[in-house]
């Protein structure tokens, strides 16, 4: 018996898992329609890459990541701006850490960690998360 793995076509984190921003957006409506809650956080949001390197500006350049904050915060916000009642979101992670099925092979955070000498630099999606947030453009829809 033979088999040929099949992926639909579009764009896929280093764990194979398809980035789907609007799904974001479908699945708080689809709590706020069906449970009315009154509030909703979203304590865990976040994409694995492939090991990413600090570069010789002390930067590191995480393009995946950042898109994938800014395209899916745009869908919190549009559910907030039709009155679900979001109230929080969580960047999953601060810092690249182990991951239980993957050790240190798939980062995770907007800040990267050398584990060998514990040293830390912000990501630029930690960049844009961070401007995201000083704008007030961060989903947290007011009260009425």
């Amino acid at each position: 018996l033979s088999y040929r793995r099949v992926q639909p076509e579009g764009i896929y984190s280093a764990v194979d898992y398809e980035i789907w921003p609007r799904c974001m957006y479908d699945i708080l409506r689809y709590v706020n329609d069906g449970y009315a809650p009154p509030a909703i956080y979203i304590s865990e949001n976040g994409v694995a890459t492939t090991p990413e390197t600090v570069g010789k500006d002390g930067h590191v350049w995480d393009d995946l990541r950042a898109t994938y904050y800014v395209d899916h915060l745009e869908q919190v916000a549009k559910a907030a701006a039709e009155g679900v009642p979001v109230r929080g979101y969580f960047a999953w992670t601060l810092t690249d850490n182990f991951e239980w099925a993957y050790g240190y092979t798939t980062p995770f955070g907007i800040t990267h960690v050398d584990f060998d000498t514990q040293q830390r630099h912000i990501k630029y999606s930690g960049d844009v998360y961070a401007m995201i947030a000083r704008q007030e453009t961060a989903p947290v829809a007011k009260s009425a």
